[in-house]
């Protein structure tokens, strides 16, 4: 799960403070100049992330998302619609793997992630 903000700063600090949160800045040549992200931990010790939205989402959208993992982004696109859920975003390649945003029939929002797609970092 990740934490989309426009008070990055504000946040990186209320978690650390709060939780002992060990933020580690994304590489920049995966976020570049203009997105900052840092995960909770190190490589494998990964817990959450957390993602600096401006620019990304109107403010009152911000807030946790959560991550399901798939074996298949395809496979699991094709289950969601058949059953009646919507994409609204993605698939999208990353070096988290294959990310996709769900909207189940009720309209409740998540995050799909098949981590055996994930990109090659560098």
């Amino acid at each position: 799960f990740e934490l989309m903000t426009h008070k990055y700063d504000e946040a990186a600090a209320f978690y650390t403070e709060v939780f002992d949160a060990q933020l580690v800045p994304m590489a920049e040549e995966m976020s570049g100049p203009d997105f900052r992200y840092a995960t909770n931990g190190p490589g494998e010790s990964v817990s959450w992330g957390l993602c600096d939205a401006t620019g990304m989402m109107p403010e009152d959208a911000t807030g946790w998302r959560v991550y399901l993992g798939v074996g298949s982004s395809d496979t699991a696109i094709a289950r969601v619609k058949e059953l009646g859920g919507t994409v609204l975003d993605g698939p999208t390649p990353s070096p988290f793997g294959t990310i996709a945003t769900i909207a189940d029939p009720e309209g409740a929002t998540f995050q799909i992630s098949a981590m055996g797609e994930a990109e090659p970092e560098g």
